[in-house]
């Protein structure tokens, strides 16, 4: 059966549904400042070790600042992107390369992401492992759902991080 273009609606796409998860879960991340409890006392830690030639404090906190602006245009766009393409119905070759490009851009977004978390982890020295979903995991204690840090289903999520400190 099908439905005339006036009457379509958008879907409930398993894609807008996924980006908004991951914006909100970014959100999260970001408001505890990527892990890093105390700016200035991370620059104190790093000076300490010789591992940068100054104390600038104004520099990394504008650098987390920035960082967050960027990671959160990011997950923005994604979702932006996605829905675009999803509200495009192609019946013609022109309207299936514009949904086309919505989602290759999508894809790109994707990229840029990653690309920002990454500067994120080497700058900032951040263990993404530690989140487990938004929640963090103290002392090996199960989470909400009873699954311990250990578990199977743990392992398998964090062989899927792409983001690890090269050391």
């Amino acid at each position: 059966m099908s439905v005339l273009l006036g009457d379509r609606k958008e879907s409930k796409f398993e894609a807008i549904t996924y980006s908004i998860e991951l914006h909100d879960m970014l959100i999260l991340l970001m408001q505890r400042g990527f892990g890093v409890k105390d700016v200035d006392g991370f620059v104190r830690k790093k000076y300490a070790y010789g591992e940068i030639s100054e104390e600038n404090f104004a520099k990394y906190r504008e650098l987390m600042r920035s960082f967050k602006s960027k990671v959160n245009q990011c997950a923005s766009l994604i979702t932006s992107n996605v829905r675009a393409a999803n509200t495009i119905y192609p019946r013609t070759m022109h309207e299936y390369e514009t949904r086309r490009d919505y989602q290759n851009a999508a894809i790109v977004n994707c990229e840029q992401l990653i690309n920002e978390l990454q500067r994120v982890v080497e700058i900032f020295d951040v263990d993404l492992n530690v989140y487990n979903n938004g929640n963090t995991n103290y002392n090996n204690a199960s989470n909400s759902n009873g699954v311990r840090p250990d578990s199977s289903i743990n392992q398998r999520r964090r062989r899927c991080y792409p983001f690890r400190k090269d050391k």
